[in-house]
């Protein structure tokens, strides 16, 4: 009985980790200076793929034309950006 309680627990506490990892994943940092992005930020999202800061990606773009994680072009930064109501 009580090998079954613990490996219940053990299914339990591994479910609760993963979903505690999920929260606190890259997916929420600039892909530019690796700062955690907040909904107050300016966000740019210039193919839906990868989210930067809107002053990130604009200063990146004068140096090169392309994602800085995936190299798809990217020709105008400022269009892209993303109002967040």
């Amino acid at each position: 009985m009580s090998y079954i309680v613990f490996e219940l627990r053990l299914i339990l506490y591994s479910f609760i980790f993963f979903q505690l990892f999920n929260l606190f994943t890259v997916e929420n940092e600039c892909g530019i200076c690796l700062e955690t992005m907040f909904e107050v930020d300016d966000q740019v999202n210039p193919h839906g793929q990868h989210k930067y800061h809107y002053k990130c990606i604009l200063e990146w773009n004068k140096q090169s034309k392309t994602c800085p994680l995936c190299t798809d072009a990217i020709q105008n930064p400022k269009r892209y950006l993303l109002v967040i109501a």
